[in-house]
């Protein structure tokens, strides 16, 4: 985009002038369907208020503050929902019926000697109570592990987090069961 004055630059979105003093700000406006439209406008600068963190001399735009521990949260985030995931898993009881005696009849005939029960596309409703072939078995499938672990990972999580931000697990995560007023005045 061109600069509003002639002689000053453009750099993200903020014209500057020859001393790179910010003259205005280019915003790029979106639609209620989050397609960006054609012009951004221009803003003065002294009708901006444009806080950021400077950690650099050259600097123009902002770092966000999160940016040491965006990728913990994004971990964490995509760790309770694979934990989630793993729950209704868990939460589902699955049976493997085991055939013991052939589902043919002896020789090549196809017929079988007795009268077997098909199992296909059968569920397990509540209090079901079902006979099944001679021989045949069930097997329960038991899933695993269980997520108590999770509450203790997210918790280490919010730790670092908080101490990448600076601030206390107790700030972080609003969770003061494990501290008492002058300790959680300290952090």
């Amino acid at each position: 985009m061109l600069p509003k004055k002639k002689g000053n630059k453009v750099v993200g979105g903020i014209e500057m002038n020859e001393y790179n003093k910010p003259i205005g700000y280019w915003i790029r406006q979106y639609s209620i369907d989050g397609m960006a439209l054609s012009q951004p406008i221009w803003i003065d600068a002294k009708d901006v208020i444009f806080l950021y963190t400077k950690r650099r001399p050259s600097q123009v735009r902002e770092m966000s503050d999160m940016s040491p521990t965006i990728t913990r949260i994004r971990d964490a985030n995509e760790f309770m929902v694979a934990v989630s995931v793993k729950e209704r898993i868990a939460a589902c009881l699955s049976v493997f019926i085991k055939k013991v005696i052939p589902t043919t009849g002896i020789g090549r005939t196809g017929v079988s000697p007795m009268q077997h029960e098909s199992y296909q596309g059968k569920t397990i409703t509540p209090g079901m109570i079902k006979e099944l072939n001679a021989g045949d078995e069930i097997q329960v499938v038991n899933p695993t592990g269980q997520a108590t672990d999770a509450s203790s990972y997210i918790k280490l999580q919010q730790r670092l987090v908080g101490a990448g931000q600076g601030i206390s697990y107790e700030a972080t995560s609003r969770d003061m069961s494990e501290s008492n007023y002058s300790s959680t005045r300290q952090g």
